[in-house]
């Protein structure tokens, strides 16, 4: 099994580069919250993060970790300030 720990920490990494994918230069992680649905076991993770909200000072990411076989383990949302200049 994996750990859960090591799950949040793929999931932020994930959802971060969501945001700098958008143009996002300096957005770190205010809070986030993980979901454990299932265990991921013997599988390599696979994440979507989809930005909900991308605004002047935060911004809010959705990310759905799968296993190989496609099923949903866990879900996260996450809020990050956004400190870029300008």
């Amino acid at each position: 099994h994996i750990h859960g720990g090591v799950i949040g920490a793929f999931l932020d990494t994930a959802a971060t580069y969501a945001l700098l994918a958008r143009g996002a230069q300096n957005c770190p992680t205010v809070n986030y919250r993980v979901d454990l649905l299932r265990p991921v076991v013997q599988s390599a993770m696979h994440a979507k993060a989809i930005v909900r909200k991308q605004g002047r000072m935060l911004a809010t990411v959705d990310v759905e970790l799968t296993d190989d076989a496609g099923k949903l383990c866990a879900t996260a949302r996450a809020t990050f300030a956004i400190l870029d200049a300008g």
